[in-house]
């Protein structure tokens, strides 16, 4: 989570009560964004601003490939300006790319 210079973060959530898998948090802009993979191979994602994350629209589609169990080479998430990119490898071996504008 962020926290304004100086100042305390807030209390811990909890996201997701299932098994999550290949999490990724970004710090962007004024918070931070975070995706993660949940049983059936599906995507979550939740935005997080003045300390508190919301449940934000996920990538449509399969999620990420199960390469193997330890390293997972087959997910990135970006940030560049007003815009988070998070990009995957399909369990069909496709490429795929979700953008988000925030």
């Amino acid at each position: 989570m962020t926290a304004p210079p100086g100042q305390a973060f807030a209390a811990r959530q909890r996201l997701d009560g299932s098994s999550g898998w290949q999490p990724s948090v970004l710090a962007y802009r004024g918070g931070a964004i975070a995706a993660w993979q949940v049983p059936g191979l599906r995507w979550r994602v939740s935005i997080e601003r003045g300390g508190t994350f919301r449940r934000a629209p996920a990538p449509d589609g399969p999620g990420p490939s199960t390469v193997s169990q330890d390293f997972h080479p087959n997910r990135d998430m970006v940030t560049n300006g007003r815009y988070v990119v998070l990009c995957w490898t399909a369990l069909d071996g496709s490429i795929r790319a979700a953008i988000g504008v925030l």
